[in-house]
């Protein structure tokens, strides 16, 4: 099933509720996600070193999974999921700007807090854009 994310295209950027603060996610790179699940936009991603593929953040891993490398826009259209249950599939990702945590995806038990520093040394920033009762 499609998450659609209801993107406004303005200008020649799309500004997705994934991005948080004042400018947009502009800088992006070509990641290549590893096969067996499904990939939510907002997706935190590590890099594995061994293999040159990304996988969900997960601090219990090792390899370079344990840390934040990009954030998951997706493929053609920003707002979809990435089908990558069957093959190591090429997504967009964005690898610096500000990033609404509410939005974001981690692996195993992680939450953006397990991550909130390692990901400001990269670039990257887990704002909170909305309400949450008691924080």
């Amino acid at each position: 099933m499609t998450r659609t994310l209801g993107i406004t295209p303005i200008g020649r950027f799309d500004y997705s509720p994934i991005i948080a603060g004042d400018r947009p996610a502009a800088v992006t790179l070509t990641v290549t996600l590893k096969a067996g699940k499904v990939y939510k936009p907002g997706s935190v991603l590590g890099y594995e070193d061994a293999t040159g593929l990304c996988d969900l953040v997960n601090s219990s891993l090792t390899g370079g999974l344990q840390k934040p490398y990009a954030v998951l826009a997706g493929i053609d259209r920003y707002g979809e999921d990435v089908d990558a249950t069957a093959d190591d599939t090429v997504a967009a990702a964005w690898i610096m700007g500000e990033f609404a945590r509410e939005f974001l995806t981690f692996g195993g038990t992680d939450t953006y807090q397990t991550h909130a520093r390692a990901a400001r040394d990269v670039g990257m920033i887990f704002r909170q854009t909305a309400t949450a009762p008691n924080e």
